[in-house]
């Protein structure tokens, strides 16, 4: 294994040329030795400490390596041209369709059922989740497919000896010794803005069809969805009429036909409550509760229904406000 992470860090070699010499030499080890023998490059280029220090890390914390001519016998997406030479996993990798989810940051109410139902949804077809551990629609994700006892392959964007985001250090341990959790980085290794596309890029790669929940035009899930469909992955963006800033992105990616529409019904009981005067007002603009009182009846009861089904929330300014689509 320490020819593979030596021929994965080398540099100087682009990924499309050390792919070329694999199908020449067969393995990375045949590489090495015909390197060294040819005085191809510079005896630090052929240094296998930094590999070796890999692996006895890693030995440590139950990190495991997978070589790109593994992951065709798991995911026949590896023979993408841009699949990477290795990547580093703990738990157990599954074999089906991988179905990703993505969204916001900041979901809605809208973006919070959808998830939930869609989530159910893969469960029930015994999809594979996969996403990252970002805040908001990915965390979600994993939660509901935990909740429904799903499977997950969840995507980090730094060494698998830490979690970001590091608020999500709980979850990034259940998912260590319950499912799976995949990096391109080996361990101690920090975030840095790159791994971010990269790591996106890696998820849409191992993916068969990708969900987009909910974004605007400015969401970074927009970059992923735009990255799945140049990679020729199935993009599903959810669908609603009610259109805002929050779905702006949805509608952007349906609209210039880089993702599919796909409907997901809403709890009756939300829908209802849509539909109710008070909240059409608010959703106009963020209102007083001294405005709202003076211009409808039970104002307080259905305040409480609506917060209670996190279609309003009170925020610091004192007004209550929209959160939906």
């Amino acid at each position: 294994m320490k020819f593979w992470i030596w021929l994965n860090d080398l540099k100087g070699f682009t990924l499309a040329k050390k792919k070329e010499l694999l199908s020449i030499y067969k393995d990375p080890e045949t590489i090495w030795h015909t390197f060294k023998n040819l005085i191809i490059v510079t005896d630090d280029a052929l240094d296998l400490s930094l590999a070796n220090e890999i692996i006895h890390n890693h030995d440590l914390l139950n990190i495991k390596t997978l070589t790109f001519h593994d992951a065709i016998q798991i995911n026949p997406n590896a023979l993408h041209e841009k699949w990477p030479l290795v990547c580093y996993y703990i738990g157990h990798i599954y074999k089906g369709t991988y179905t990703s989810i993505i969204g916001t940051r900041n979901y809605s109410i809208m973006g919070y059922h959808y998830t939930e139902r869609l989530c159910k949804s893969l469960v029930d077809k015994n999809h594979i989740l996969t996403t990252g551990l970002s805040k908001g629609i990915e965390t979600l994700a994993i939660q509901k497919t935990i909740k429904y006892r799903g499977r997950l392959m969840v995507f980090t964007t730094c060494g698998l000896d830490k979690c970001y985001p590091s608020e999500n250090t709980h979850l990034f341990k259940n998912i260590k010794e319950n499912y799976c959790v995949l990096s391109l980085y080996s361990c101690y290794t920090p975030v840095f803005k790159s791994h971010f596309k990269e790591t996106n890029t890696f998820m849409m790669l191992w993916s068969n069809e990708v969900m987009m929940i909910e974004a605007s035009k400015s969401s970074g899930s927009i970059k992923s969805a735009l990255i799945a469909n140049e990679l020729g992955r199935k993009v599903y963006a959810a669908y609603d009429t009610r259109e805002s800033h929050r779905n702006s992105g949805n509608n952007f990616l349906i609209n210039e036909k880089f993702a599919s529409k796909y409907n997901v019904s809403l709890p009756e009981q939300l829908t209802f409550y849509i539909q109710n005067p008070i909240l059409l007002s608010i959703k106009e603009k963020p209102r007083s509760a001294e405005y709202l009182l003076e211009r409808f009846d039970h104002t307080f009861e259905i305040l409480l229904e609506l917060e209670f089904h996190r279609l309003i929330q009170l925020k610091a300014d004192g007004w209550w406000h929209y959160n939906g689509w």
